[in-house]
Formats: C-alpha cells, structure tokens, sequence
C-alpha cells in the first residue's frame, strides 16, 4: 500500500505478505526536503523495533553523509561522501573510520571502487561493462556481452556462463546456463497493468526450442501468455 504527498512523493509505504505467514510486515515513513529530496526513512516491524535513515546533501544535489540508527539510536552505518570539486564525481567515501576512494576513466565511467572491491577494465562503446575484477583472493574475472540495443546477453564468471532471453521489447524472460537448464525467469502481465509480476528462481518443466548450434532461440510454458 502506498501513500504520496501532493508532490507525488510517496510517504507512506506499507509491505506485507499474507501468503507467508512468516513474513514480517513493514510499515516505512519518508520525509523530503524543499527540493523534494529524500530527508528520512523510517521502517517500522511487527516487535516495535525500527529502523531510521537520513541523508544529506551539498549544494549540487550530491549526497554528503548517509546515516542509520536503531531503534535506541545505536548507530548502524555511517557513510560519508566526498565529491571532486571539478568533475562532481564521486572521489571518497568514508565508512565508520576507514576511507575507500573512485576512479574514472575519461568519459566518467568508474573503474575503481575500493569499497566494493571492483576494478573494471573494460567498457564497450556504449559505456556498458565488458569486463571487470572482484578483488576477492582469487582474481576473478567477470565479463558481459551485449546485444546492438545495450542488452545484456550473456555474463561469464569462473566456469559459469549465463545467457538472457528477452522479448521483442528487451525485457529479461529469461537466465538459463550452457546447459540450457532455466536458472531464472520473469512473468509480465499481458497489457502492462501490473508491470513486472516477479522473477522466479527456479527450474521449470518446459519446453525450449532450439537452433541448430544448441542455443535456446524460444522457451514456451504452457500457462504463461509471452507476447
């Protein structure tokens, strides 16, 4: 359930899941500033235990400091964001005590981000990744390859190679390995009412047609209506 301020922000926003009985629902407050940006967060759960967030921003719109606290106001994450005063790209952030700095190459895509561990090395000409480097011990390498309108076709990691099929429109409908086994899929509502439904991570009893080079070219389901 949603709620919105005049302004179109939404400021009431109420999560639950009746068919999980487990489920715990969650009621979250927002707050805006003058310019209508995000101020504050607040989640509320079922135990009367809640969740605060708050941001703010400089003069440019940049975020300067992210904040979360508990319900006693113990302080959860604190993030601190510096910016380059010519570029306005992200340079620094500050997590508790301990710095992680950006980089960019010359058309501001990022190839470093320290905090997350990720050096790209690789973008395609329309700024998409190609190919980057999680430092995590072993130096795994992740690549991407794209179709002509920028859609991710295939990702390679490790031994593990994921190929996309997409509608006439690009959207995902589906992830399946070099096995052709399905390893996700997407169901969207006919007529776009309800835009995406949900994404399933499952295998299904299906039928996949082939090409002649063993590639899934089309995967029909029986009770699901793909235009």
């Amino acid at each position: 359930m949603l709620n919105c301020t005049a302004n179109s922000n939404i400021n009431n926003m109420f999560i639950t899941n009746k068919a999980n009985p487990g489920w715990q629902n969650i009621n979250s407050i927002f707050g805006y500033d003058s310019y209508n940006r995000l101020k504050s967060h607040v989640q509320y759960y079922p135990d009367n235990a809640s969740k605060t967030m708050n941001y703010t921003y400089d003069k440019d719109g940049n975020i300067l400091t992210y904040q979360k606290l508990s319900s006693n106001g113990t302080d959860l994450t604190f993030f601190t964001m510096t910016y380059n005063p010519t570029s306005g790209r992200l340079q620094n952030l500050k997590k508790g005590t301990t710095n992680y700095s950006y980089s960019f190459d010359v058309n501001g895509n990022i190839i470093n981000d320290y905090h997350r561990q990720l050096e790209i090395s690789k973008y395609n000409s329309l700024n998409l990744i190609k190919e980057m480097r999680k430092d995590n011990g072993d130096g795994d390498i992740i690549k991407y390859d794209y179709d002509e309108s920028g859609n991710r076709i295939a990702k390679y990691y490790q031994s593990t190679k994921e190929y996309y099929l997409r509608d006439h429109l690009g959207k995902e409908l589906a992830v399946y390995d070099l096995g052709h086994s399905i390893k996700a899929s997407k169901f969207f509502n006919l007529y776009g009412a309800n835009g995406l439904a949900g994404r399933i991570e499952t295998n299904y009893t299906s039928e996949q047609i082939y090409s002649r080079g063993g590639w899934i070219t089309q995967w029909l389901r029986d009770d699901e209506r793909f235009y």
